[in-house]
């Protein structure tokens, strides 16, 4: 039978999407964030750039904090999720920025998965980021290679923490949250669920690619 999941609220405000993209190893690697507001707002141009700069603002350095200097940030993608009437923006004024771990990162098939929970049970309650650019110093090699050690835990809690922490801009709160994927030929998200938690497994995970060839 099929699963029959519930499904996530209607959508009650405004929905983005934030993409940090980040080079490593001559290929872009993304990892996506959703953001809700609870009140009723008409997204422009303005906004979604003003939101962008406080999200780098917030998250900017502890982002860099779980990279080497071997990941370069391209920029921050703003994606209009809800209302399809604002041209996506990218953000590239911190392009160039580098990773402030010391060392070098293990292969870019490599990601540490970290897992969004909301207070919805079955798939419309989930999300996950895979992050890229895993340090070397965030893993044992001597002993368990296969997973991030106590220092790699607390550089990626720090980082949990501030993105589970809701952003005001341009008036609003912006609120984490997990969006529904929208089916064709729907293109626009009409229902997502609030993050209640961020969790970092430890064992390392592989990292999605849209490049044939690259990754596992």
């Amino acid at each position: 039978m099929p699963r029959l999941n519930p499904p996530a609220p209607s959508l009650t405000g405004a929905a983005v999407r934030v993409s940090v993209i980040t080079l490593l190893e001559g290929n872009q690697c993304y990892t996506d964030h959703d953001y809700q507001t609870a009140a009723a707002f008409v997204l422009t141009p303005a906004a979604l750039a003003g939101f962008l700069t406080a999200w780098w603002t917030a998250n900017g350095a502890l982002y860099l904090a779980c990279l080497t200097a071997d990941s370069q940030l391209k920029g921050v993608l703003g994606t209009d999720l809800s209302q399809g009437t604002v041209p996506t923006f990218l953000d590239s004024s911190n392009a160039g920025a580098l990773g402030t771990v010391a060392g070098h990162s293990l292969p870019s098939e490599m990601a540490v998965t970290i897992s969004k929970r909301t207070a919805l049970k079955g798939q419309h309650g989930i999300g996950r980021v895979s992050m890229p650019g895993v340090p070397i110093g965030f893993t044992t090699p001597a002993t368990t290679s296969n997973q991030i050690n106590a220092t790699g835990v607390l550089a990626y809690v720090a980082l949990n923490a501030e993105l589970q922490t809701p952003l005001v801009s341009g008036g609003q709160t912006w609120t984490p949250c997990v969006s529904t994927r929208p089916k064709p030929p729907a293109t626009l998200v009409t229902h997502a669920a609030n993050t209640t938690a961020w969790v970092t497994r430890l064992l390392l995970g592989t990292a999605r690619r849209r490049k044939i060839g690259r990754g596992i």
